[in-house]
Formats: C-alpha cells, sequence, structure tokens
C-alpha cells in the first residue's frame, strides 16, 4: 500500500455557504451535500489541505491548483480559506488572498482569506513561481 506522499484537498461550495465558513457562521462539520456547488452552477473554491515533502512538490501542486482554477473559471466565484497556522496565513497572503475575519478558538486565532479568482488569478507572486527563469533538471 502507498502512503500518501503529496496531497491538496479543496472544497467547491455554493457562494452562501462559502461566506457563512468564513464569517464562522457554520462549521465545516456543519456541511451537507447540498451545500456543494455542481459543476454546472457558480460555485466558491476552499482549499482545505496542503502537504508536500519539498519545495518542488509543493510548486507542483500550486501550479496544478492554479491550472484547475483557470480551467474552471467560468463557475468559480472566489476561493477562500481558513487556517490558525501563520505559514499557512503567509501562503494565502502570498496567492493574493485577503484577510476576511478572525475568531479566536482554544488553539489560537482562527483567520479566513477571500478574494475574487479574478484577482487570484492575476499575481504576482504566482506569475514569478509559474515562469522562473531557472530551468528543471528533472
Amino acid at each position: 500500500m502507498k502512503s500518501l506522499r503529496e496531497c491538496f484537498f479543496s472544497l467547491r461550495l455554493k457562494p452562501k455557504v462559502f461566506h457563512n465558513l468564513l464569517n464562522f457562521k457554520i462549521e465545516f462539520k456543519d456541511i451537507t451535500a447540498d451545500d456543494f456547488a455542481s459543476f454546472d452552477e457558480m460555485g466558491c473554491d476552499m482549499p482545505l489541505t496542503f502537504f508536500a515533502h519539498n519545495d518542488k512538490i509543493s510548486s507542483l501542486l500550486i501550479i496544478s491548483n492554479y491550472a484547475h482554477l483557470i480551467a474552471n473559471q467560468q463557475k468559480i466565484k472566489e476561493v477562500g480559506s481558513i487556517t490558525l497556522l501563520n505559514g499557512a496565513k503567509k501562503l494565502l497572503q502570498n496567492i493574493n488572498l485577503k484577510h476576511y475575519n478572525t475568531t479566536t478558538t482554544e488553539q489560537g486565532d482562527l483567520d479566513s482569506y477571500v478574494e475574487k479568482l479574478s484577482k487570484v488569478l492575476v499575481n504576482e507572486s504566482v506569475l514569478k513561481m509559474l515562469f522562473q527563469k531557472e530551468e528543471c533538471t528533472d
């Protein structure tokens, strides 16, 4: 059995549910099947988890997610996420998400970030990552 080495999980939610999560009005455990946006309706993308063993794989996962966002941009309104981790907060800011809301939990400050897809796609940090001058030897 192979172990999970890298992953990128994201939810496609209906806009109202998406904003209720970002405003901490509901929790992830409260989401039902009816809260997911179908592929033919407008939805919002919410990355949940991201894990890679090295920077190269990390970059490939982010590029793969951007390819998904570009391919589906006609049906994705916004991108947003919620995190406790400072490293994740920095990553979300680097992909052009803006701080949206904060709530305090026993584990610390839980912050939400959001931005319209068009502003996420037009992002200097991501363009630099996608079009680096360095050549890949692999």
